[in-house]
Order: C-alpha cells, then sequence, then structure tokens
C-alpha cells in the first residue's frame, strides 16, 4: 500500500519532464548482490512515437486510479466495499471505452480469476477490443474464457447497447454462438439470463423468454407457467380453463385468452388509481426474506435510481426491490386474491357466453367476492361488475367489427351504380299547382290552377270542378262523384266504390312555403339548424334507414330490400352530415355514435 502511494507520487512528480526530454540511464551492477549505482549519460534521445491506442489505454488506467481507494483485490473480491469499487470502476472504464474499435494483427491470450480491464496489458487489451469489433460486426469466433466474460460483463451492464432489450438480445446470441467454442460460460449465464429479467424492465416475463427460446433444459426447477393468465387460473377460485365453454375449441380458447387480457388492463388500470397494485391483493411475499444480489459473481454496477417494484417468477419465487435494496422470498396467494380472480373470470365467461349467443348460459359470481372485500372496494370507488362488463362490452365490440376494404375503382364503379338505381327509383315531386298544357282533350293551366279541355277537368272557386265521373271540391276538401272519393274532416275514408278523406285533407291553394311543403311531405327546418337541414336533406330511404339503425335492427336486410348496397346507403348518409353538421354519424359498422343519438332522434321525429 505505501509502496504504491511512494510511486504514485514519484510519477505525478516526474510526469510533465517525461512529457518532453527522455535520457537514458544506465545501471552498474556490482558483484556484490543488492550493490549498484546509476550512471546517467548526458546523450539526449529522441521523444518517442505518438500511439493514440496507448494514449487512449493510459487515459482509461487513469479512471480507475481516480476511484479505486482500495488496494485489496484477488481473494477480497467479494468484500462488499471492494466489489463495489471493483464494479464502480470497470463500469465507468467500460463507458468511456465502449465505442472503441481496433483492429491489431496479433493475438495475445489473456487469463484472470477475476477479469477486467484493469488486468490486461496493452497487447491484451488489444487483443480484447480487435476481438469486441468483431463480434459487434457479426463475427464470433473462440478466444480466451476471460476475454468472453469481459465481454458479458460488459453486456450485463448494458454498455454498448441503446436499450435493456438490445442487451438481452446480444448475450443470448452471443452465448448461444459461444458456447461451441467453450460451455463453461454457460452455468454463469443461465443465472445471468434470469436476473436480467428480474433487474430491467422488459416488455415479456422470464416464463415467456424461456418458452420462446427454448431453453427449459436449463432451468428444470423452474416453476414456468404457460403465461399470466395461467398463473391467475391456478390460484383463482374459478379456473376458467376447465370451462367447456373454453376447452370447445381453438377459437373459443383464443377469444377468452383475449378477453382475459383485455380486463385485466381495465382492471389494473382501476385499482392503480384508485386502491393500488391489483397485485397486492392476489400476491403477498412471505416474511422470510434474504438479500439478493444482482448478477452475482460479475462486475456489475447500476448508475440509475432503483425504483421499488415486485416481481413475481412464479406463485413460489417474489423479488422485492425497496429502498433501492433487492429482497428474495417465497410468495403465497391471499385469500382476497382467489376471490378477487375468481369472480371476474366467472363473470367475463358469463358475458361472453351471452355475447356468442352459447347454448348454456352462466350465471355471475356475485357470492365469490365475499362481505368484507366487496365493502373494502366500495369504499375505494371501485365496481367490479361495471368494469368487468364494459370491458367485455368494448373488447367484442372491437374483436367482432368487419372493417370493409374497397378498391378505389371498385367503390367508383359501385357510386354509378346507386346512382343509376336511385335516378330509376326516384319519384319527382310535383308541384299541385302548376298544369301540363296539353291538346284539346289534356289540361291546362291557368291562374286558378288547372284548366282541363273539353274531355278533362275545370278549376272552379272551390277548387278542381271534376265531370260526372269526376270529382269535385267541397268546403270540406274534395268531394267524388259517384266513383270517385271524397274528403271528410277525419281524414281519408273508403266509399261505397272509392275512399273517403278524412283528416288529411288536400292543401288549399292558399297555402305556400313551409306549410305547403309540410303537407306535401317535404321537410324543410328553421334556417341555421343543422340537425333540421339533415332532416331535409335526407330521402325517405335514408331516413328509414335511421329509423332502422335506431331501433337496432338489421340494416343490412332494410337495403337488401330497398335495393341499395348497404356501404353505398351508410355513406351518402355521413355525407350528407358532414356536409351539414360538421361530422358524419355512422360507423364503420353501421352503428349511430352514440353522441349523436339525441340529436338524430329529434330529427327524425321532426320530419
Amino acid at each position: 500500500m505505501e509502496f504504491e502511494k511512494l510511486m504514485a507520487k514519484v510519477m505525478a512528480k516526474t510526469k510533465k519532464q517525461l512529457e518532453d526530454v527522455f535520457y537514458e540511464i544506465e545501471y552498474d551492477a556490482c558483484p556484490m548482490p543488492g550493490v549498484g549505482k546509476f550512471v546517467p549519460k548526458s546523450r539526449k534521445v529522441e521523444k518517442a512515437p505518438t500511439d493514440p491506442v496507448r494514449d487512449r489505454f493510459y487515459r482509461m488506467r487513469e479512471i480507475g486510479r481516480e476511484n479505486r481507494s482500495l488496494g485489496a483485490r484477488g481473494n477480497s473480491f467479494y468484500d462488499g466495499r471492494v466489489r463495489q469499487e471493483n464494479s464502480k470502476v470497470f463500469y465507468l472504464q467500460g463507458q468511456f471505452m465502449a465505442d472503441f474499435e481496433d483492429e491489431y494483427d496479433k493475438s495475445v491470450p489473456y487469463s484472470s480469476y477475476y477479469p477486467d480491464y484493469h488486468t490486461m496489458g496493452y497487447d491484451q487489451l488489444r487483443t480484447y477490443f480487435t476481438w469486441r469489433t468483431r463480434i459487434r460486426n457479426g463475427f464470433i469466433s473462440g478466444t480466451s474464457t476471460s476475454y468472453a466474460f469481459v465481454y458479458l460483463y460488459e453486456l450485463l451492464n448494458n454498455i454498448g447497447v441503446e436499450t435493456p432489450l438490445e442487451g438481452l438480445e446480444q448475450i443470448l446470441s452471443f452465448w448461444e454462438a459461444f458456447r461451441m467454442f467453450d460451455v463453461t460460460v454457460d452455468k454463469y449465464v443461465v443465472k445471468w439470463l434470469k436476473d436480467y429479467h428480474i433487474y430491467y424492465d422488459l416488455p415479456h416475463s422470464f416464463q415467456e423468454f424461456v418458452e420462446e427460446n427454448q431453453l427449459r433444459e436449463f432451468y428444470p426447477d423452474l416453476e414456468v407457467m404457460e403465461d399470466r393468465f395461467a398463473l391467475l387460473c391456478s390460484l383463482s377460485k374459478y379456473d376458467l380453463r376447465k370451462s367447456v365453454f373454453y376447452k370447445q375449441d381453438e377459437k373459443s380458447e383464443k377469444l377468452i385468452r383475449d378477453c382475459f387480457s383485455y380486463m385485466m388492463e381495465r382492471l389494473e388500470e382501476e385499482f392503480r388509481a384508485k386502491y393500488g397494485p391489483l397485485e397486492d391483493l392476489i400476491f403477498r411475499p412471505a416474511k422470510s426474506r434474504s438479500r439478493w444480489i444482482p448478477f452475482q459473481e460479475a462486475l456489475f454496477y447500476s448508475d440509475r435510481c432503483e425504483e421499488d417494484k415486485r416481481i413475481v417468477i412464479s406463485k413460489k419465487e417474489i423479488y422485492t426491490c425497496s429502498g433501492g435494496l433487492w429482497n428474495q422470498s417465497t410468495v403465497f396467494t391471499m385469500e382476497s386474491g382467489k376471490r378477487l380472480m375468481g369472480y371476474c373470470m366467472k363473470q367475463m365467461e358469463a358475458l361472453l357466453r351471452k355475447a356468442v349467443k352459447y347454448r348454456n348460459k352462466l350465471s355471475g359470481g356475485q357470492d365469490m367476492l365475499g362481505p368484507a372485500l366487496e365493502k373494502e372496494l366500495k369504499e375505494a370507488g371501485i365496481s367490479l361488475e361495471e368494469l368487468i362488463t364494459g370491458a367485455v362490452e368494448d373488447f367484442y365490440r372491437e374483436s367482432t367489427r368487419t372493417v370493409v376494404q374497397v378498391e378505389e375503382g371498385v367503390l367508383e364503379k359501385i357510386r354509378r351504380e346507386a346512382l343509376f338505381t336511385q335516378e330509376k327509383l326516384t319519384v319527382p315531386e310535383e308541384d299541385p299547382w302548376e298544369g301540363i298544357l296539353r291538346g284539346e282533350a289534356g289540361t291546362a293551366v291557368s291562374s286558378e290552377g288547372i284548366h282541363p279541355g273539353e274531355a278533362g277537368t275545370a278549376v272552379s272557386s272551390g277548387g278542381i270542378q271534376p265531370g260526372g265521373a269526376g270529382m269535385a271540391v267541397s268546403s270540406g276538401g274534395i268531394q267524388p262523384g259517384e266513383a270517385g272519393t271524397a274528403v271528410s274532416s277525419g281524414g281519408i275514408q273508403p266509399g261505397e266504390a272509392g275512399i273517403l278523406s278524412g283528416q288529411i285533407e288536400m292543401p288549399e291553394r292558399s297555402l305556400g312555403g313551409e306549410e305547403a311543403s309540410a303537407q306535401m311531405g317535404i321537410f324543410s327546418s328553421p334556417e341555421g339548424d343543422p340537425w333540421g337541414e339533415l332532416g331535409a336533406a335526407l330521402t325517405c330511404v335514408e331516413r328509414e334507414a335511421l329509423g332502422v339503425i335506431l331501433a337496432s335492427g338489421d340494416l343490412k336486410a332494410f337495403s337488401d330490400l330497398k335495393g341499395v348496397m348497404v356501404e353505398v346507403l351508410a355513406e351518402g348518409i355521413n355525407e350528407k352530415a358532414m356536409d351539414l353538421t360538421g361530422d358524419g354519424i355512422l360507423d364503420e359498422e353501421f352503428a349511430l355514435y352514440e353522441d349523436y343519438r339525441d340529436q338524430v332522434e329529434r330529427m327524425l321525429e321532426g320530419t
């Protein structure tokens, strides 16, 4: 220790001198051991050539000298202070050398029980970084095992990678290739892969990683669950996997699994906002805990602030980080968790059965929660029934919605054909006060109305004056002849040979504007009312279609009956709504947006 301090002082004192001028110092030995003298020569030598790689290594070693206060190494590696110090030095040096690349023509072996940069010589450092450069370029070759461990240490510390997921992928790919040259790393990498999933935040579970990469042989004692669904089913009061609805076919199995994942996301979000982590109601660690150190037997240092979290590997293994310290313990399932999951699963299945019109209905698990848990959730403002119902309904609607994709050219053809059909079906709206001029046996328009020829009809002061077999207008409407029709105050009623009109009277000539339009079935709206304008713009078929939608009827059957494609019908309604109200009112499934239901109902009532 004292020697190292003395040498550091000597090096600091002479550093400035050595940067500029070099002198040869000759040591003249004597026959007697331990006796000799230094003979300085006056000859000045040339300054050594610049070596940027050596300078880089020198600066890296300076990091070690600046951050290491303890000199103990070797067997003292697992001393807490020494371990932390060595790990920090390695991490800082690794970050400094993270982007360094080399191309060295020598290959020097390296062996160390505790390998790191500090114990490598110049040639060994160049050998290592040249080998690492080739790995990063996709070429993995055999080398000294100590080099391999240094590279793994880098990846465990996320040195040279952008994200933890990228680091995991690099570890796995390197291990799979390097173990063909040396299987010594197996027992360490197997441990570290599990630690990696505990320590870092990854988009998948450790169980999923093991199954996906076919690593079961390396984890024979791991209680690998298929997924979270299987884990929760195994502890629930109601196991969905045993249901006949679940087991009937692969389609039902997938439907239930997907719906369960969707529902759990909703529940976790609600519980996180109002109660706390959902898993706190399900899992609880045992009282006996042991300290857990991530990446045991590796040089690992964390420079990030650890957040409190809990990682459940299986129902028998749990890891907890609190205040930056990790603990390992077994976990047991709370009775409240069993009841909660039983209720959620059974309620979800009952709703799914109803949605798909399954032949056998299932009652919900209202009695599973228990009064204590039910009261606790109610006080927190959580309604499980409403949450589950909403989640299942939303999931089923999204999973079963039909997306119609039509090519632009085909769509244009459909539009043309629909317009042609519409023109054929549309009856021109005629002005009742306008006549058509014809020949002697026809009719002609006069200032009074329709003026007939000799064999037609004539207008009198009271309206249309028929001939003997025609119609006559009285104060109450149209007065038929013997074979005609008559109007009464009660509407159109049949006579002996025709129809007698009641409350609905023919418009008199004096009617005009909105009143006349309304009598003729022509709808209008006050100026500035977009929904009234939309009601006036819609055709009879379009208004009927909206009525069918409001009544939850079969729009496809309705459109087929009317001889119009349902897509064209919906598009026509949306185009008019967009023009007049600024937004479409029907979604991709031809359902009415709930935000516009009240306006559409009032619009149809007004028309």
